[in-house]
C-alpha cells in the first residue's frame, strides 16, 4: 500500500466522511480486516476509500458486498432519485521475487524473540539448504505463487460486478503508487494527508537479509507471469 497516502475514512451520523485517520492496525489483515467488514459492511462500503491487504476470495467478497449494497439501495428508490455513484476498485502489486523477499525478512526479523527455536535457528543461518530449511523459505514461494494466481481468477468475477455500471478496476505496479497520486493531485488541485510514521511499514534485517536462490525465483514462475501479464497490459480480461 502508498505509505504517503493516509486516507480520512470516518463518517458522522449522517453518513458523511469527517476525518479520522486511516489507521493501519485496524485496517490490517486479511480475517481479521474481514471480521469487521463482515460486522459492519454498512459502513466499510460507504467509505469513499478503503484499503486492505487482502487475498482473491476476500477482495473478491468485498466487491460482491459492496456492489449488492448499492443495487438494493438504488432498488428502494425511485430511479429520478438515486444519486449516480462511480466505484473503482484499484489493486496494487508488488514485484513477487521482492514480495517473497520482503515476507522472508518479515517472518525472521519482527518478533524474532517470540519465535519458534527452530525457526530461530533457521533465520540465524539465513541460507537456503534443500534439507535441512527449504521447507520453510518454500512456503513463501507457495503462498506468493497462490495469491497472485487466486487474484488473477478473481478479476474476471470484479468486472462481471461491475458489467452495465459506472465503475473501473485499476491495476497498478506498487512502485508507481506515490507517483500515481502525484498526479492526481496535479490534475486536481487537490492533495491528500500525508501517512505518519507509525502507518509505515520499515524492513528489519537485523537477523536475517535473505539472499534468495534461483531455484526460488524459478519456483515464482506462476506469479511472475500474472505480474508480468498484468504491468505489461498483456492480460485484458475481456471477451
Amino acid at each position: 500500500m502508498a505509505s504517503r497516502l493516509n486516507p480520512i475514512i470516518e463518517e458522522n451520523s449522517e453518513g458523511i466522511n469527517t476525518g479520522e485517520q486511516y489507521n493501519a492496525t485496524r485496517w490490517c489483515c486479511g480475517p481479521n480486516m474481514m471480521k469487521r467488514f463482515r460486522e459492519r459492511p454498512d459502513y466499510y462500503c460507504g467509505l469513499k476509500l478503503g484499503i486492505y491487504e487482502t487475498d482473491g476470495p476476500i477482495f473478491g467478497e468485498v466487491v460482491r458486498t459492496c456492489r449488492q449494497k448499492t443495487a438494493d439501495a438504488a432498488g428502494a428508490k425511485e430511479e429520478s432519485s438515486v444519486k449516480r455513484t462511480r466505484e473503482v476498485a484499484f489493486i496494487t502489486m508488488r514485484e513477487p521475487i521482492q514480495r517473497t523477499m520482503s515476507q522472508v525478512n518479515q517472518q525472521c526479523n519482527k518478533g524474532y524473540d517470540k519465535k519458534r527455536p527452530e525457526v530461530q535457528a533457521i533465520c540465524d543461518k539465513c541460507d537456503y539448504n534443500w534439507n535441512k530449511s527449504g521447507h520453510f523459505f518454500d512456503q513463501f514461494v507457495t503462498e506468493t505463487n497462490e495469491l497472485y494466481t487466486g487474484m488473477a481468477r478473481t478479476i474476471p468475477f470484479v468486472l462481471e460486478q461491475f458489467r452495465g455500471v459506472e465503475s473501473h478496476l485499476l491495476i497498478l505496479d506498487s512502485v508507481d503508487i506515490d507517483s500515481f497520486f502525484s498526479d492526481i493531485e496535479i490534475a486536481s488541485g487537490r492533495s491528500f494527508p500525508q501517512g505518519g510514521e507509525k502507518g509505515e511499514n520499515t524492513e528489519k534485517v537485523g537477523h536475517c537479509s535473505f539472499p534468495m536462490p534461483s531455484s526460488m525465483m524459478r519456483g515464482l514462475k506462476p506469479a511472475l507471469e500474472v505480474y508480468r501479464n498484468w504491468t505489461m497490459g498483456k492480460e485484458t480480461f475481456g471477451p
